[in-house]
Formats: C-alpha cells, sequence, structure tokens
C-alpha cells in the first residue's frame, strides 16, 4: 500500500523523511526509496560530497468549492532526506530512476573505495628436517 511507505516519514522535523535502503556492493552503492504518489520530474537529487540528499514536495489535494475533507491519512508537505555514503563515490557515474512509486539511485564507487583482491607473496615454506632427503 502507498500509505505504508509514508508510515516511517517523521513530519514533526518540519518536513517529511522518507524511509531508505542501501545496498553496498564492491562496485556501487544502491539507494531504494519509496515517494508513492511522485514522478520523477517531482523529485531532486543532489550528491555534495559524500551525502546524497533527495527532495520533492506531495502535491496538495485540490477540492472543488462544495467538496468538503472527510480525513486526510497521506501526507503532503516537503520531503527531504540527506543520506551519508559509507565509501566514496564517483559524481561523474550517477544513474537514478523512477518507477512504480520507488526511486533507485546506483552510484559508483570512486576507485580508491573498491576492494582490490592482494595477492600475499613469500618464500618456500620450509621442509621440516625429519621430511629432508639424505
Amino acid at each position: 500500500k502507498a500509505i505504508d511507505a509514508f508510515k516511517q516519514f517523521r513530519p514533526e522535523m518540519g518536513y517529511l523523511t522518507p524511509p531508505i535502503d542501501m545496498i553496498v556492493s564492491n562496485e556501487t552503492v544502491i539507494i531504494l526509496s519509496d515517494l508513492p504518489g511522485l514522478t520523477a520530474e517531482q523529485v531532486d537529487l543532489s550528491l555534495i560530497g559524500n551525502v546524497l540528499t533527495i527532495r520533492a514536495t506531495t502535491p496538495e489535494l485540490v477540492l472543488n468549492e462544495t467538496d468538503k475533507l472527510q480525513s486526510r491519512e497521506r501526507p503532503v508537505g516537503k520531503i527531504e532526506r540527506s543520506v551519508p555514503l559509507p565509501v566514496p563515490v564517483d559524481p561523474e557515474h550517477v544513474v537514478a530512476e523512477m518507477r512504480h512509486g520507488t526511486l533507485k539511485v546506483t552510484l559508483q564507487k570512486a576507485s580508491s573505495a573498491k576492494s582490490v583482491q592482494i595477492v600475499v607473496h613469500g618464500e618456500a615454506p620450509a621442509q621440516p628436517a625429519y621430511n629432508q632427503q639424505y
């Protein structure tokens, strides 16, 4: 349900804070956030340093003169969430897409943040004295 995605929003902070999921792999950091009812054009993203910020505004409900709002459960107002990223990312390689009310932001890790396998070289293991040939 769309309303369930907004249960974690905190309007007491002056804006709605959407919940996120963060997935970290060797190559990327992926941020998922449910923004039900919003389109890609309504979402503003910015990346400053190591912080991704999501901003949007949910539209006000427009009523006819003769209509009366009986109840309101859907949140209305400014949405903002700043997400500190766990590793440096490459600001030139960020892809954002919105599908079915879910925002997906894929950030490529900076080369300095990628895990690299290091081969350890050393001497050949010493033969135990009892195993040496005479």
